[in-house]
């Protein structure tokens, strides 16, 4: 399995930080189990009842799809583009009543040489602001729900007969993720579904397809489970280490056949998440 690790300066500092907070507060004792109340938030590491801001990052390690597969416009070959390693950045606010506000950043980018059909170039972000509320089921279990805003950037280069696609597309995302605290930390179940809409181009598809077309609509959908280990400080900090599995599937991004009708495919990623997150 070949994963390529590409890094930017804004997620190296980011890191940095993350890991110079990170070791701070690891080195206070953590809070002894009788002092904890009988809350989720307790039971999940995070201490009493006030306003706190928080930073996460996830490296995530995502492997492109499409639907039909990846391969040569004559369908001769196929071939498997590698596991690509980027951040996802995440800041945000929570207030005690569990009202909180985040921003969101996530990228991709991958390319593959097929033998006989050349190119293809994958190169896409996500921009996320949302409002969500966190709600106490019981003592260790806990709902996220989660409203906003997302942008999203698409690019697809592909030489040979499926051509290029540009995307740019602003729209409504909702989420919802469970919790469960257990075994020192949580495991968590979360979905995510976007609907967009924006300008799509077509370049060297045929000449009847190119151009740029107006109120194209496409939909989101991201599904993730995983497990996260929790530590509380007396500081009143609190380090999150996770792990976890991601889908996503978003529809009508990809060139198909231009001889069908329905000549827009869908494409996704899929792979493992591993971050951290430091709240303060």
């Amino acid at each position: 399995m070949e994963i390529k690790m590409k890094s930017t300066s804004v997620a190296t500092m980011l890191t940095a930080l993350l890991f110079a907070a990170s070791q701070a507060a690891l080195a206070q004792e953590p809070i002894p189990l009788e002092q904890e109340a009988a809350t989720y938030a307790d039971c999940c590491c995070a201490a009493g009842c006030g306003s706190s801001w928080y930073a996460s990052l996830e490296a995530t390690i995502f492997k492109f799809h499409e639907s039909g597969g990846i391969r040569n416009a004559d369908a001769s070959e196929s071939d498997d583009m590698g596991y690509e390693v980027f951040p996802r950045i995440e800041i945000g606010r929570i207030d005690c009543d569990g009202w909180g506000t985040r921003a969101r950043f996530w990228m991709f980018e991958d390319s593959v040489n097929l033998p006989n059909d050349g190119l293809i170039d994958i190169e896409t972000y996500n921009i996320d602001l949302e409002v969500f509320q966190t709600l106490d089921i019981n003592e260790c279990t806990a709902v996220e729900l989660a409203v906003g805003l997302r942008y999203n950037s698409f690019e697809m280069f592909e030489e040979g007969e499926d051509g290029n696609v540009d995307f740019d597309g602003f729209g409504l995302t909702f989420g919802v993720e469970a919790r469960r605290a257990t075994c020192g930390g949580n495991m968590y179940a979360k979905a995510r579904f976007s609907i967009l809409t924006g300008d799509i181009e077509y370049d060297d598809v045929d000449a009847v397809t190119d151009g740029t077309y107006d109120n194209h609509i496409s939909d989101q959908l991201e599904l993730g489970v995983g497990y996260q280990w929790c530590r509380c400080m007396f500081t009143g900090s609190t380090v999150n280490l996770r792990v976890g599995y991601e889908l996503q599937r978003w529809s009508e991004y990809g060139v198909a056949d231009t001889n069908d009708d329905d000549y827009l495919l869908d494409v996704g990623f899929a792979g493992f998440v591993a971050g951290g997150t430091i709240e303060f």
